[in-house]
């Protein structure tokens, strides 16, 4: 009994510092600001505007009767469109390279909370947390980190 006591103690020492040191490598990466981090934002949703505008024209044209007034069916579509088309975006781009547009032109990228690339469930996970809404007013805490980050375990570092 002693000894099974004496291995989990041990066992919950090493998990300590183990996430002690964690913490502090993550401290040693250069996190982003809070200004590069909305810059960021801006960008890509000016191109995800881009993206889904084209995407727009093009459904518009293809369709019978461009000036039919619109139904809640092609409403409620359009939004699912934007939806996906957003999350697609962050998944692959960050998923691929860490880095979205706005992120190349910043020169930022995501990594782990342990500065090493994340996993794909992190970059999934992280995606579908930035559909939480009010999630952009979560940067408004002591840090510049929103709940997609601190949800995925993940930062936003500069290169």
């Amino acid at each position: 009994m002693c000894s099974i006591l004496n291995n989990l103690l041990n066992y919950l020492i090493f998990m300590e510092e183990l996430l002690l040191d964690q913490e502090q490598s993550a401290t040693q990466l250069n996190k982003a600001s809070l200004g590069v981090r909305f810059g960021t934002y801006i960008i890509d949703a000016l191109f995800l505007f881009v993206i889904q505008t084209v995407i727009e024209v093009i459904g518009v044209v293809m369709s019978d009767n461009p000036f039919e007034e619109p139904t809640t069916v092609n409403v409620f579509t359009g939004q699912l469109i934007s939806l996906l088309i957003f999350t697609v975006y962050y998944v692959v781009m960050e998923g691929t390279t860490g880095k979205t547009i706005g992120k190349y032109l910043l020169k930022t990228r995501v990594v782990s909370k342990d500065g090493k690339k994340p996993t794909m469930s992190q970059i999934i996970g992280r995606s579908f947390a930035r559909i939480v809404p009010f999630e952009p007013f979560s940067f408004f805490g002591s840090e510049p980190t929103g709940w997609h980050d601190r949800w995925s375990k993940t930062l936003v570092i500069k290169e």
